[in-house]
């Protein structure tokens, strides 16, 4: 990425969001993130990491002053996207048309034969 400034960003990512309303004066909102991929809004603003808000052990958004009663906050965690850890169990389609399920792990991976069968082979 030619003239790209800043973090890489990410294969595949996935958002998690969560919002919050706050109560009087509340600094402190918990929901799970990766420290440096965490966008924060207050009432639709995006808030500034740093100046406006604090979040570094991945649990922890804790804003710089309190929110006055219901303010919405909301963060939004990106992390990565594993094929492997989502898709766990796929139908198998064979020539007469039944299928059997084929289970991928994170260490195996199924090796489709002639015949129709499958043998897990490992990946490295």
């Amino acid at each position: 990425m030619a003239g790209y400034i800043g973090r890489a960003p990410l294969t595949a990512a996935v958002q998690n969001r969560k919002t919050f309303t706050a109560t009087a004066n509340q600094t402190t909102f918990s929901m799970a993130y990766q420290p440096g991929f965490l966008d924060v809004y207050m009432n639709g603003v995006k808030l500034k990491l740093g100046t406006d808000f604090t979040a570094t052990n991945g649990t922890d958004i804790v804003l710089s002053t309190g929110c006055p009663v219901n303010t919405e906050v909301e963060g939004i965690s990106f992390g990565n996207y594993d094929l492997f850890t989502t898709l766990r169990q796929f139908p198998f389609y064979k020539t007469d048309g039944s299928s059997d399920p084929i289970n991928i792990t994170n260490s195996k991976f199924p090796f489709f034969k002639a015949n129709g069968s499958a043998s897990d082979i490992g990946v490295t």
